[in-house]
């Protein structure tokens, strides 16, 4: 093999190297971009119903809000709004539990979750991880939600479903 041909060989061989490392590589990253747009897709959906609630009123924001696959329903995400004492006011995914108080309500780790939403809301609104039954694929998955005040007496959250650490079986945010 001549020098040429060596320098070329050699030239193929990093462009296969670098190729293969990109292709290892690009799961994570479109995970990553996944997990950044479900994130940003409960956010989003958050402030959706806060315009909505404040433009239409409580009533009919709580109405749509209850309504499956409506406007505060994405893929799996959906709205579900509570009053300052943590009743249910709206979820389209557990429409049994309206009008029910969900304060006391624990994960089965043990976490009450939305106590710790309600914490949240007071000191301006935040993310919540804990354990949710998914309802897309009926198992409780580990979920990440962001909640927010609408009103004085209102608050709304939307959330995402990420899987558990691998590791540790814990809902850890990767």
């Amino acid at each position: 093999m001549d020098k040429c041909s060596r320098t070329r060989f050699k030239k193929i061989l990093s462009f296969i190297s670098l190729t293969s490392g990109l292709l290892l590589v690009m799961p994570a990253v479109f995970a990553l971009s996944a997990e950044g747009d479900k994130k940003l897709e409960a956010q989003n959906l958050v402030k959706k119903a806060i315009v909505y609630t404040k433009n239409y009123g409580k009533d009919m924001a709580i109405k749509e809000m209850n309504t499956k696959n409506g406007l505060f329903s994405k893929n799996e995400s959906y709205i579900f709004a509570l009053d300052k004492h943590g009743v249910l006011l709206a979820s389209s995914n557990t429409p049994e539990y309206v009008g029910k108080n969900r304060s006391n309500e624990q994960d089965p780790d043990g976490k009450f979750y939305n106590q710790e939403m309600m914490d949240k809301v007071e000191h301006g609104g935040g993310w919540v991880v804990y354990r949710y039954k998914n309802p897309e694929t009926g198992k409780t998955e580990c979920k990440n939600s962001y909640v927010q005040s609408v009103t004085a007496d209102m608050w709304v959250g939307a959330g995402y479903y990420f899987p558990e650490n691998a590791t540790t079986h814990k809902c850890e945010e990767q």
